[in-house]
């Protein structure tokens, strides 16, 4: 359901289906959730966890409109994407809690996924 960065925005996490992952956020979304334990030490209760579900959803759907807009402004071109996303949310920020390999292997996989229409 996505996951913090050091600056807690939350980063969608996506790879394999955008659908499918919207689809189980929103299952997610429709639980009255009590606590929320998630990766890299955080842990929500009550009402924050199920708002954190709620945010990333949006999160989500903002992330996907911008690799399409990317896409469409890189005419397609997966690597340009890539490379405008990783320096502005990895290089500029670094908030990232990921290393950079991992990191650019999901975010390669988020775009071809929203590039499919996954």
């Amino acid at each position: 359901m996505g996951v913090f960065d050091r600056n807690l925005n939350i980063h969608p996490e996506f790879t394999s289906s955008y659908n499918d992952y919207m689809n189980s956020l929103n299952k997610l979304a429709a639980l009255d959730i009590e606590l929320l334990m998630m990766s890299h030490f955080f842990t929500l209760t009550n009402e924050d966890a199920r708002g954190y579900i709620k945010k990333s959803i949006g999160k989500t759907v903002l992330f996907k409109e911008r690799i399409e807009h990317y896409l469409t402004d890189f005419h397609g071109n997966r690597k340009s994407v890539v490379q405008k996303i990783f320096k502005e949310d990895f290089e500029d920020t670094g908030a990232i809690l990921q290393d950079v390999r991992p990191y650019r292997i999901n975010l390669e996989a988020k775009v071809r996924v929203i590039a499919e229409g996954r």
